[in-house]
């Protein structure tokens, strides 16, 4: 029976900073859960409480949380969408959590607002979106990238349809950034 005492150690002997001895505390708390239900409901209290900050501690978001969370993405479950996109730092530091799952936060929005369409998520789908695209351009004007090369002609194509997407999820904060972008991705489109 998971032992919710050994995790209420391992936060003490975090604030006191003695890592080693956390790290050990905390993959005996995990070691600790013997059931799917247990993992299940500990993890639903976990993410709700918001206790963790910016970044769940690795052990536990590589051990418990993450299991957890993609046996329900697996089953189609919309907040288990929501939570992989709100925790995408701790996917991003393993790279075997990222290829296990193969997208990033705007992906994750994307399947959660094509299940169901919500404001909550249309702003959350549009401000990332917005912000793989800022990131496309911000060497602009040497060019337009994708990852940390210069993107193709077909990838500017595909910039071009996040574009017409993004239209349609804008209620107009930030036509004057599709705007503009559109206008560079097209601009570095003639140089290709």
């Amino acid at each position: 029976m998971m032992n919710p005492e050994l995790y209420l150690r391992h936060l003490h002997l975090k604030n006191r900073g003695q890592r080693p001895e956390s790290n050990r505390v905390m993959n005996e708390f995990i070691d600790s859960f013997s059931t799917e239900e247990e993992k299940d409901t500990w993890v639903d209290e976990f993410l709700k409480s918001g206790e963790y900050g910016h970044q769940i501690n690795y052990d536990l978001y590589v051990r418990l949380v993450f299991p957890v969370l993609l046996k329900r993405y697996r089953r189609q479950e919309r907040e288990s969408m929501l939570w992989l996109a709100k925790t995408i730092h701790n996917i991003g530091r393993n790279l075997s959590l990222f290829e296990e799952v193969g997208k990033g936060k705007y992906g994750f929005l994307l399947e959660a607002y094509t299940l169901l369409p919500d404001e909550e998520t249309r702003q959350k789908l549009l401000g990332s979106l917005c912000g793989d695209l800022d990131y496309a351009q911000h060497e602009w004007p040497a060019g337009i990238l994708i990852g940390s090369n210069g993107a193709t002609f077909e990838e500017c194509e595909e910039y071009l349809k996040d574009v017409v997407f993004a239209r349609t999820l804008d209620d107009g904060d930030e036509r004057e950034f599709l705007d503009t972008f559109e206008a560079r991705v097209k601009s570095y489109m003639e140089r290709l």
